[in-house]
């Protein structure tokens, strides 16, 4: 399935892109800075063009794909979680490449604060743009009985010990060239402001680990604290607690 998104639907708000550049929430903020910062919004919604691919996939296809070049980390989380999934997807987005050329030109040209902030711009509407793809499978699976109180989570190569050339065997299943996304060698996409994984569908615990593989210290991120809050949002702070997961068996693989 081929989706075009509004740009505007993506954007993020001023307070969150300035956070996102390093000032801090209740901090000052000069006149000059917020002024770039709210011009370079205003043109990453200009330009940007995002349009993504969604494709449902059965679990020993993905369990195939995840297999990739055998550069995973043993004990990646994904390797476990999807085995729990009900539903499971795999999806791809862009912004276009309008938006990537003009970051370049103003970089190119020692505009580092303006390039800087549209930079900023565009890799959050990027992120909005994968969350809105959680979004959207969560309501295609709506209508069965058996996923309506699923959550639906991305996960990208790259992250959380699943190797970056798991992006080849991606590719190969969801063809993102079709919306005008390409890999190279180094299995960088390019549009640059792109991105892809897999969709997981499935009860609220089976996403829910702690941080403490074997690649978590070289992690920069912690983004699965982010992520695993938005469950928390949503099922209540309990869900958190260990006592919760039972049952689950990729816990058991924490160390």
């Amino acid at each position: 399935m081929k989706l075009n998104i509004p740009a505007a639907s993506l954007a993020p708000s001023i307070e969150t892109l300035l956070v996102r550049q390093g000032i801090p929430r209740d901090a000052p903020v000069s006149p000059r800075v917020r002024a770039v910062a709210v011009a370079m919004l205003d043109r990453a919604v200009e330009l940007a063009v995002p349009v993504a691919v969604v494709k449902e996939i059965d679990r020993p296809s993905l369990t195939s794909l995840l297999e990739g070049e055998g550069f995973n980390s043993p004990d990646f989380p994904l390797g476990e979680i999807h085995r729990h999934a009900t539903r499971l997807g795999l999806y791809a987005l862009t912004l276009g490449q309008d938006l990537c050329r003009e970051i370049d030109r103003l970089i190119s040209e020692d505009d580092y604060a303006a390039g800087a902030a549209l930079d900023t711009a565009a890799s959050l509407m990027a992120e909005n743009g994968a969350a809105e793809l959680e979004r959207t499978f969560a309501e295609m699976l709506a209508a069965t009985d058996e996923a309506q109180q699923d959550i639906v989570l991305g996960y990208s190569p790259g992250y959380c010990g699943w190797h970056t050339s798991g992006q080849k065997r991606l590719f190969e299943y969801l063809d993102p060239g079709r919306i005008g996304i390409t890999l190279n060698e180094s299995c960088l996409m390019s549009p640059v402001k792109s991105v892809s994984g897999v969709l997981v569908a499935g009860p609220a615990p089976i996403h829910l680990f702690e941080p403490r593989f074997t690649f978590c210290d070289g992690c920069r991120t912690r983004s699965c604290r982010s992520r695993h809050a938005k469950i928390a949002a949503r099922q209540g702070p309990n869900i958190l607690n260990p006592e919760e997961r039972h049952g689950i068996g990729h816990t058991a693989t924490n160390r």
